[in-house]
């Protein structure tokens, strides 16, 4: 991957197309249009240490997503046609962990068996958080806006996982 101390995506309008792997070692600067990651191998990875600044329904990251380090990080995530969606993981033990992150606005399709205590899933989006290095576990928050669908009441809200054959039920907390 291609190593940039500072990284500033300002583009006018549209998408910036990713077409390999980079890493931003000091920041990431989201000011204006969308960092597009969804080829194979165009991660984006933010190492450890380094910030990003912005992240907004006119500045995202679309596709996936790395961090690396030991410091809490919010994903700046989101579509073109969705709007904002961040991800935030609480900060992992060592600074050689890494998580990747992606949104995805629209279904999923890895089955429907759902475990005691998840009554359905969303019908147009999910997020995928993945530890690739390390043993650490975080605790994760998901963002929502208008654009998102099924939230009824955010009370009964609940965080699955995918376990190969059944979403697990991952617990839920006080949604804002």
């Amino acid at each position: 991957a291609v190593i940039f101390p500072d990284l500033t995506i300002d583009k006018p309008s549209g998408k910036l197309n990713l077409q390999g792997a980079i890493c931003a070692g000091n920041t990431l600067n989201l000011n204006k249009g969308n960092l597009n990651a969804t080829a194979n191998g165009s991660l984006i990875t933010v190492k450890n240490s380094a910030t990003v600044n912005g992240g907004s329904d006119s500045s995202l990251v679309e596709g996936a997503m790395a961090k690396q380090g030991n410091t809490d990080f919010l994903f700046p995530l989101g579509s073109s046609s969705r709007g904002f969606h961040p991800l935030r993981i609480t900060a992992p033990q060592n600074d050689s962990d890494i998580f990747i992150a992606t949104y995805y606005p629209n279904q999923q399709t890895f089955g429907n068996s759902l475990d005691t205590g998840l009554s359905n899933l969303s019908a147009c989006e999910y997020w995928n958080l993945k530890r690739k290095v390390g043993t650490s576990n975080v605790a994760v928050s998901l963002s929502w806006n208008a654009q998102s669908c099924d939230i009824t009441t955010p009370s009964d809200m609940r965080l699955a996982g995918w376990n190969g054959s059944t979403w697990k039920n991952l617990g839920g907390a006080s949604p804002t």
